[in-house]
């Protein structure tokens, strides 16, 4: 199979990510609110064949629960195009404003009060993780695992 670009998905990715949150940071300068801020972002990766991907991506959002996987949908969203100009905006966007595409969406049921409150709870419930120290597999992600583990056997 021969790739179609000669840039790796995954950068192509991150930087989409990146320009996200670059516009809902514009919009917060630009109207002397405070929201997210690009350099306050890390990213780590590893590489690896794409029948690990979806494994280490469950585990990490098990592990983590990062908001924006488990409560405020959306980052990752593209232009839904005209076709679809009555599906509301996203809670992301409706946090974090920015995209002109999104702002031509009508708003969501919660608004950006409401959806703030959910993330400071959400938050509280979760010590903020240190991502040097090495995860430690709780119950959680160990049950994750062995369910992936069922599924692999049963495909054999």
């Amino acid at each position: 199979m021969q790739s179609t670009t000669n840039e790796p998905a995954l950068f192509t990715r991150l930087r989409q990510h990146a320009k996200s949150v670059q516009l809902a940071e514009e919009h917060s300068v630009k109207h002397g609110e405070p929201g997210l801020r690009l350099e306050d972002f890390r990213c780590r990766y590893l590489v690896a064949d794409d029948i690990w991907v979806p494994l280490a991506e469950a585990l990490l959002i098990g592990h983590y629960r990062p908001v924006w996987n488990v409560l405020i949908d959306g980052f990752g969203n593209h232009d839904p195009g005209r076709g679809r100009t009555t599906q509301a905006r996203s809670l992301w966007d409706m946090l974090h404003p920015g995209r002109a595409w999104a702002a031509q969406r009508p708003e969501a049921q919660k608004s950006p009060h409401q959806l703030r409150y959910e993330v400071n709870a959400h938050l509280s419930r979760f010590r903020i993780p240190d991502l040097d120290a090495v995860p430690v597999i709780d119950d959680e992600v160990q049950e994750a695992m062995d369910q992936e583990e069922m599924v692999f056997d049963l495909e054999k």
